[in-house]
């Protein structure tokens, strides 16, 4: 609720600043982000750069480069890979580069989990941020992560490196 809210209030005075390039960085992402905000009877996509009302849509130039990235340290808070999909799917969906930095110290702990069994430091993190239990990882409620730093997690999302870049103009 936290990073929306941020997102809400910071976006439109990047959109209002003059720019060549105007680049989101979600880091560290700490909950989901949805760039497509209602306010009451229209919505505002600033990934796409339009408004829509009763009329016609009103389109303005958008956000041009999304990086997103995890948090790495001995006091590194989690990020959930639904909130990276999320933003990578809003991007592609917008056509809008995405760049995915890093999971940080906090990665997919599956490794960890033998039969089931947590046989390490790993935890479970719910899609609201809040850690659960094994019961809610087991019926897909959260996912395993553990604290193997960010040089062991990478930064591959769903099996590939996310290195969009805007086009640069001659």
């Amino acid at each position: 609720a936290e990073n929306q809210h941020v997102a809400e209030e910071r976006i439109p005075v990047l959109l209002d600043t003059l720019a060549h390039k105007r680049i989101v960085s979600c880091e560290p992402l700490l909950g989901p982000v949805n760039f497509t905000v209602k306010h009451g009877h229209y919505e505002t996509n600033y990934l796409a750069g339009y408004m829509t009302t009763a009329a016609e849509p009103n389109h303005f130039r958008g956000i041009d480069w999304v990086i997103c990235g995890g948090e790495s340290g001995t006091r590194a808070r989690p990020m959930h890979p639904d909130w990276v999909r999320s933003l990578r799917d809003q991007c592609q969906e917008a056509g809008v580069p995405f760049f995915f930095k890093q999971w940080g110290t906090w990665g997919d702990s599956i490794k960890h989990l033998v039969y089931g069994f947590d046989h390490g430091s790993v935890k479970y993190l719910n899609p609201d941020g809040s850690f659960g239990t094994q019961k809610d990882w087991y019926y897909g409620n959260a996912v395993a992560i553990a604290p193997d730093g960010k040089r062991a997690n990478g930064r591959k999302l769903d099996g590939r490196e996310w290195n969009e870049f805007p086009e640069v103009e001659g």
